[in-house]
């Protein structure tokens, strides 16, 4: 009869293990222009699994990286259209590995709501000169409930796509609207006016 507990137990537990195992965050592969920055949602898939708070980190390549607000912190925010935080908070910071670290939790213990979909907003920044396929990694997940209870989903891969721009030269007259680099900028071009790509008007 210990043997027979025993054996449901072992076969209850792999069950509770297999079902929190699926619980993951993820993020869809995207495309960015050089000097683009583009706002990409980070999801939270848990079917089986009530998530309370996670922490993870971002690792980003060379040529990538994630928008900062005016004091120096990164411009990371909750999903709006998603709803599917409570009074739930955000801390980010810099690893010395160079992860952007974020930590999600809520001081009331409060359930994220639903079991798949968008919880953050983080905007990617794309260099000048960044180009061809990247990858961002999304690494030491660790996702608790509100009774402590914790699942370390496996790191996560994310393609990236940097599409390349023309570059022309100084004295080139680019005819149409459209975007290319000249002088070493990232320039918008309308009718008869060329900008640079964070508004400023080129003379």
């Amino acid at each position: 009869m210990k043997k027979l507990f025993t054996l449901i137990g072992t076969v209850l537990l792999s069950m509770s293990v297999n079902a929190q195992s699926e619980t993951t965050l993820g993020m869809e592969a995207f495309s960015i222009k050089p000097g683009e920055t583009k706002t990409v949602t980070l999801n939270l898939h848990n079917p089986d699994f009530v998530v309370s708070g996670f922490s993870c980190g971002l690792l980003l390549p060379e040529g990538l990286d994630v928008a900062k607000k005016k004091n120096g912190k990164y411009n990371i925010v909750f999903n709006e259209d998603a709803e599917r935080y409570d009074d739930h908070s955000i801390s980010t910071s810099l690893h010395p590995d160079g992860t952007v670290t974020m930590v999600v939790m809520s001081n009331s213990a409060a359930n994220f709501y639903e079991t798949e979909g968008a919880i953050l907003d983080i905007p990617i920044v794309a260099a000048a000169d960044a180009s061809g396929v990247m990858e961002i990694k999304i690494t030491k997940q660790d996702i608790v409930d509100s009774k402590g209870t914790q699942v370390k989903a496996a790191d996560v891969v994310v393609p990236v796509n940097v599409t390349a721009i023309k570059e022309v030269n100084a004295t080139e007259t680019v005819n149409g609207d459209g975007k290319y680099i000249k002088n070493g900028q990232i320039i918008i071009k309308k009718g008869n006016k060329e900008y640079n790509a964070v508004g400023g008007i080129m003379k």
